[in-house]
């Protein structure tokens, strides 16, 4: 009753056979003989189909609120705007090795979108895709920054060092240059025409 109308996504309703499935599974382990029945595994199968139901009563209520926000907006345009912003992500951050997962995620979703045109899910599903591609997104973005951020300290770093390590060469090449620039060295190789 819940998941009656056209309100509910094809997602939802085909959780809602798996659950009626594995009721079908627990109805008939129970109609064996008390005997022959295995009651720790009946008991698994109802405790896992009223988990399922539980789901699919909670996404049913999802789906009616998302169908009322969602009235009277054209799938297409939902389509045209995932495709905007997954091409945009890929453009600003698709080397980004850290947000490849999440643009991978996006792209596989929007994918999926597409089967909207073959009738296989329905605007709900697509608007609940479309608010995946965007959360993928948005966490792609957060995982770039900080590469970039990690990228640029270690910089800072590296040159810091440099800096450093720079600071100490000029100041053994100096007091070397005092050290063995001598005039005692000079004399003793103007002396060495005896050898």
């Amino acid at each position: 009753n819940e998941v009656a109308g056209a309100q509910i996504s094809m997602t939802t309703m085909m959780e809602l056979e798996k659950a009626k499935q594995l009721f079908r599974e627990a109805k008939d382990m129970a109609g064996e003989s008390p005997d022959a029945v295995d009651w720790i595994a009946l008991q698994e199968r109802i405790q896992k189909a009223e988990e399922a139901v539980g789901q699919v009563s909670q996404k049913a209520a999802r789906d009616k609120s998302i169908a009322a926000k969602i009235q009277g907006q054209d799938p297409e345009e939902m389509l045209a705007r995932m495709k905007e912003s997954l091409e945009a992500a890929e453009k600003r951050f698709g080397t980004s090795y850290s947000a490849r997962p999440d643009l991978e995620a996006s792209r596989a979703e929007y994918e999926r979108a597409q089967q909207y045109r073959s009738g296989k899910i329905n605007n709900i599903d697509l608007y609940i895709i479309l608010e995946s591609v965007d959360r993928h997104i948005e966490h792609g973005r957060q995982s770039h920054q900080r590469e970039m951020e990690i990228g640029r300290q270690r910089m800072e770093e590296m040159k810091a060092r440099e800096r450093a390590t720079s600071v100490r060469h000029d100041g053994f090449g100096s007091s070397g240059s005092d050290s063995f620039g001598g005039g005692s060295m000079g004399g003793g190789s103007s002396g060495g025409g005896k050898w």
